[in-house]
């Protein structure tokens, strides 16, 4: 929010520095910046001073001039302008100035004199539209100085508001909260507003079947207005703040919104049909084009403005190119409303189109006091600016009143929460500052009627809000000690993730936090035969449905880390998945779930050598550890066709009958426009599920003193042997001190070993709890191992 600090001291006097009004607004929760704005030339124009001025011997129109620019020789100059004289201070563009983008000032011949330089109209360094002559610039200006050194600047407060400070979105919002800080009284403008017309109701009609949308549309009508460019003032206000000046009526409407905050709306009458306004919700897949010259298809979200045929504005965001404000506009019809926020917002957001008038109307602005003073207001200025007779009275169709809040503060829960003993009547004097009317007030409470400008007051605890922000935050005191009690309320689920966080933080991983928005592609691509459930007022094409998996917002990040360099990739999300119930279009099921991704190298030793890849071998190896340290082990793999174009394996996961998860390895082909170096190996799991079949008795174990010894097998057997049964078969005659066995190396080579056979390389780890263990106690082990594997496998030693 822009506020030019001349404009705003209409409304309120300003005699602090203006540093001190800056600190004061952000204090008060306005966060307030000092920006200092206004014309600029190139660096290239100086003030300059005419000392003699001669007529051109070759041209009637022309002058030769002498201009001292702070040079040891004055300068020659041809000029045209009428007005050029000597004595007069003036702004010179000097040789090698960039006047325009494709005009740089070089030394010249005119008509045969020589130019060294320009003498600048206004229009020539873009100040304004004045070609009358040159620029004569005050005596005081100092010669050889930058012309921007004595250009007018105009000073702007560039405040950054909260989304629950509408009344703030305007001149006299802040002037008010100002006045409240500095003790100064708030001077509104007052209206004089002469109505020489006959009745409006005569002229126009207004009806509003969408009430629910539009709780209040009053209308105004002018006629015979003139419309031509909106005098100096007028354009240099609104200019300072950032608006383009168009013509003094559509002027007139940008000022009195950006003075009170009330947008407004201004109609060309003779184009409405049947002179008539109906404001209605729009139809599913209606068109409307709108002033930016874009053809909209409407939803059933959006209100619209219409006359007796069409639409003519989207209510309270932007107006219609067919009834817009022309140069030939001889009747006004002034539209001044108070919509539903929320309709507003729906309506904005469908269109991905935001406007000055649709951010304060999705905020919230005033249906009572402020919507008739926004009215009458531009009435009045339309009158003065352009002329014409306003018609006697106004429409105002308000079926249902929106009445002011009542609310009761307790003084002693003030001094509770601020620790403050603030005075019974300087509470009421805050409030009187802030237009919060005061009902009435005794030793313990005070009783107010929220104004309904402020939407933002609902409870007591807002009014000391409102007290404290102006008597001052940094009055309260930091206290020595602090005392609070906090009920806790113990979730079971929150120790099950912690645990689930320790043991993936413990595999390598790192955990990430995705948006539970995605976009349909997203939500449709899961990994689970969800239906995916559609936002009504989606943010954005790209969040406008519920992730069905944890799955594919993990992929976005691998997206984001490969876009990187960031090749080595292993992330873990806990999160919440949702679908359609089943039974019911309107019911929506949650799922707590576990989504894993890794892109990356395995650790330590591996049967196809060292470094590799962590594929969905290894994928499956972490998934049993994870189980097995959550004491489940009755789980089971089965291949499934889910989706064969996108999963090289993928697999669901299964303990005793019921589906707890899915694990599987994307196609490379799928994902080469990642350029990822490594498979993409994913996993989910139903932690709901996980839940209940988890065992909560954890036993630790010391870890052992001793050394441990480690001894290599390698044999041959089919090709057709798994080895997790060899593991199985070594786990069991391992006895108490074998701790672990890896797969290292398969070798498979007809011309070195006999035809359908393959080598397979182990290692084992042994050791003891209680003792240092001898060679003699790991031999006998391996002998019974090997005698297992040669008798019951047809194993052979290589």
């Amino acid at each position: 929010m822009k506020v030019d600090l001349n404009w705003l001291q209409d409304y309120v006097d300003i005699d602090r520095p203006l540093e001190e009004i800056r600190d004061l607004l952000t204090e008060a929760g306005l966060e307030c910046q000092i920006v200092e704005s206004g014309p600029r030339v190139p660096e290239g124009v100086i003030v300059g001073e005419v000392v003699s001025v001669e007529n051109h011997p070759n041209a009637d129109k022309l002058s030769v001039c002498f201009v001292n620019t702070g040079e040891p020789e004055p300068a020659q100059i041809v000029c045209g302008a009428p007005n050029v004289a000597a004595g007069q201070k003036v702004p010179v563009a000097t040789v090698g100035t960039s006047l325009t983008p494709e005009f740089t000032l070089k030394k010249a011949k005119l008509r045969g004199v020589t130019s060294n330089g320009m003498i600048c109209a206004e229009d020539e360094l873009g100040l304004s539209e004045d070609h009358s002559g040159i620029m004569v610039l005050d005596e005081s200006c100092e010669i050889g100085k930058s012309l921007n050194d004595y250009l007018p600047k105009t000073v702007i407060l560039d405040i950054d508001l909260t989304a629950n400070r509408p009344d703030c979105m305007s001149h006299i919002g802040v002037a008010r909260e100002v006045a409240a800080l500095t003790g100064k009284p708030l001077k509104i403008p007052e209206i004089t507003l002469q109505e020489t017309g006959p009745d409006v109701h005569s002229l126009a009609q207004v009806d509003v079947p969408a009430s629910d949308g539009c709780p209040r549309y009053t209308a105004r009508v002018i006629r015979n207005v003139s419309i031509s460019p909106s005098p100096d003032w007028l354009k240099k206000r609104i200019e300072a703040i950032g608006l383009r000046p168009v013509n003094n009526v559509v002027d007139a409407s940008n000022y009195v919104l950006h003075e009170t905050g009330h947008p407004l709306h201004t109609f060309d009458y003779d184009k409405l049909a049947e002179l008539r306004i109906v404001v209605r919700y729009a139809e599913e897949g209606e068109t409307f084009e709108t002033l930016d010259h874009k053809e909209r298809t409407l939803s059933r979200n959006v209100l619209l403005i219409c006359d007796g045929k069409k639409p003519v504005a989207m209510a309270g965001v932007m107006g219609g190119l067919d009834s817009e404000i022309s140069d030939d506009t001889v009747n006004v019809l002034i539209e001044s409303a108070y919509f539903d926020p929320p309709t507003i917002r729906k309506g904005s957001k469908q269109q991905l189109l935001s406007t000055d008038s649709s951010k304060r109307f999705e905020r919230g602005t005033d249906p009572n006091a402020n919507c008739v003073y926004a009215q009458d207001r531009l009435a009045s200025l339309i009158l003065e600016l352009a002329g014409g007779s306003c018609a006697k009275g106004m429409i105002d169709v308000y079926p249902e009143k929106i009445e002011s809040l009542p609310i009761t503060m307790r003084f002693d829960r003030l001094k509770k929460i601020t620790s403050l003993d603030i005075p019974p009547e300087t509470c009421l004097t805050i409030f009187e500052s802030l237009d919060i009317s005061v009902l009435s007030m005794d030793d313990q409470t005070i009783h107010v009627l929220a104004p309904t400008f402020r939407p933002d007051l609902e409870r007591e605890i807002d009014l000391i809000e409102e007290i404290i922000r102006i008597y001052g935050l940094n009055k309260i005191q930091a206290n020595s000690r602090l005392q609070f009690s906090m009920p806790e309320t113990v979730d079971p689920l929150n120790p099950f993730f912690n645990r689930i966080r320790e043991i993936f933080m413990g595999f390598g991983f790192h955990e990430a936090i995705s948006n539970s928005l995605v976009s349909q592609d997203m939500a449709k691509a899961g990994i689970w035969e969800y239906e995916p459930v559609r936002l009504m007022n989606p943010l954005s094409v790209d969040m406008n449905f519920l992730r069905t998996d944890l799955i594919q917002p993990l992929l976005h990040n691998l997206k984001l880390n490969a876009a990187r360099k960031r090749q080595h990739v292993r992330l873990f999300e806990i999160g919440r998945v949702m679908e359609k119930d089943p039974s019911s279009e309107t019911t929506v099921c949650e799922h707590q779930n576990l989504g894993v991704i890794m892109c990356s190298d395995m650790w330590d030793l591996h049967w196809l050598g060292s470094p590799a890849p962590a594929d969905f071998f290894y994928g499956k190896g972490m998934l049993i550890r994870f189980l097995e340290n959550l004491g489940i082990t009755d789980i089971s793999l089965n291949k499934t066709d889910f989706n064969p174009d996108t999963y090289r394996i993928i697999m669901d996961i299964t303990s005793g009958k019921t589906q707890i998860g899915k694990i599987g390895e994307y196609y490379p082909e799928f994902l080469n426009k990642y350029q990822l170096e490594y498979p993409v190996v994913v996993l989910e799991l139903k932690l709901d599920e996980i839940f209940k079949r988890r065992k909560e008795v954890f036993k630790y174990k010391p870890v052992s003193p001793y050394p441990s010894m480690t001894r290599d097998i390698s044999i041959v057997v089919d090709k057709n042997m798994e080895s997790e049964t060899l593991m199985k078969e070594i786990h069991q005659k391992g006895s108490k001190f074998l701790k672990d066995v890896v797969v290292y190396d398969q070798f498979m080579d007809d011309r070195k070993l006999t035809p359908g056979k393959k080598a397979l390389s182990y290692r084992l780890w042994f050791q003891s709890d209680d003792r240092t263990l001898e060679d003699q106690d790991v031999d006998r082990i391996m002998e019974k191992i090997f005698n297992i594997l040669i008798r019951k496998y047809g194993a052979q030693l290589r």
